[in-house]
């Protein structure tokens, strides 16, 4: 079996909404994930076996948000190429389990067999199961992805020298507690913290905010009284805000902090949404590593248990990965002697070593599933 997604052959983009217009090759360029071009960047054959071709079908948005429109506009040719070759969906890494009834809604509509399509997915819940074929690049996806996104880094930018930086998008719980305890602890003027930045939706269990970023103090407010969020300790700093264009995690934080305070996106405590308890474990935590630097990461334990299982140090012993506790365990390295610089350089290089490694090597778990599924 062959896979079948270069410009001389058959891979079809989902695009954001849009119809496909050409058969072509996208790779990584804007955060899809391809089988094939993962394959092909790490320079290992892409044959499978004398056989047919496979399609595969990368998606930017999940499912939910695009395929029932996109296949529609696709052409007679486009819709052939689906219906009678087994069939890859490959997207971004943050995959809920409402997306397996999606594709299986869509198999159904087409008359596809569940058993002639697979799912590529990464950093998902283990204990999920499907109709359909799930082919997991957790070890090797996220950080191959993450790797190519940071060697296209943003180097022109400038910022003061602070002792931190702790960046956070969209609004959730655990990273406004976090935000507050910088807050209450005075440390915000000595770090580069950034807070609902862009256009974007605080959800909370009582209502849902838009608003086009930087925050306002008015809708924070309402979110902490509705999250039950006591005394708001940053309505001084706001907006908070570092910039605006969403480059963030391509800039090389380690020429202007000491030492990151991450907020994966999602943590212990409870939610709005319904979120994977397991991950994901996304590029907010692969920058540090691949900068080399020293972090702090507040996330689930299940996926605190996953990074530690592929052997990362996550600098977990200095706090019990709870909103306050992590925020004082960045005051006492502040406020200690020691030079964060230099801490903890064994932990360190070996996590950027280990990264590595996972980048360029952790691939015949995908040609075995790969083969499994098509056998």
């Amino acid at each position: 079996m062959t896979l079948i997604f270069n410009s001389i052959d058959n891979h079809l983009d989902t695009g954001w909404l849009l119809p496909s217009t050409s058969l072509k090759e996208l790779g990584y360029g804007k955060t899809y994930f391809q089988i094939y071009n993962y394959l092909k960047d790490l320079k290992c054959p892409i044959k499978l076996s004398n056989s047919s071709g496979i399609v595969e079908l990368s998606f930017f948005r999940r499912p939910d948000k695009t395929i029932n429109n996109w296949y529609n506009n696709l052409n007679f040719d486009q819709k052939k190429l689906i219906k009678e070759n087994p069939l890859l969906i490959s997207f971004c890494h943050e995959f809920w389990d409402c997306q397996f009834n999606v594709i299986e809604n869509f198999c159904d509509s087409i008359n596809k067999k569940y058993e002639d399509v697979a799912v590529v997915v990464s950093n998902f819940d283990k204990l999920l199961s499907s109709k359909i074929k799930i082919i997991d690049t957790s070890k090797g996806f996220l950080k191959w992805m993450s790797r190519l996104w940071f060697e296209a880094s943003i180097n022109d930018q400038n910022y003061p020298f602070k002792k931190y930086t702790c960046l956070n998008g969209r609004p959730a719980k655990h990273r406004l507690e976090v935000i507050n305890f910088l807050g209450k602890y005075n440390l915000i003027n000595d770090g580069l913290v950034s807070f609902g930045i862009g256009k974007s939706i605080g959800a909370t269990f009582n209502g849902i905010y838009e608003f086009d970023g930087p925050i306002d103090n008015l809708t924070i407010n309402k979110m902490m009284l509705d999250w039950d969020i006591k005394n708001n300790y940053i309505e001084n700093y706001l907006p908070l805000i570092v910039d605006n264009d969403f480059r963030q995690t391509q800039i090389d934080w380690s020429k202007f902090v000491d030492i990151e305070l991450i907020t994966e996106s999602f943590a212990n405590i409870e939610s709005t949404y319904n979120e994977p308890k397991h991950g994901p474990f996304t590029e907010k935590t692969l920058r540090p590593i691949y900068n080399s630097q020293p972090f702090l990461v507040l996330c689930t334990d299940q996926t605190a248990m996953y990074e530690k299982e592929l052997g990362y140090y996550i600098f977990d012993d200095l706090h019990d990965n709870t909103p306050e506790s992590i925020v004082l365990a960045l005051k006492d390295l502040i406020d200690s002697n020691i030079d964060l610089k230099t801490y903890k350089q064994k932990e360190v290089k070996s996590n950027k070593e280990l990264f590595m490694y996972h980048s360029s090597n952790d691939i015949s778990n995908v040609y075995t599933q790969i083969k499994e599924w098509l056998n």
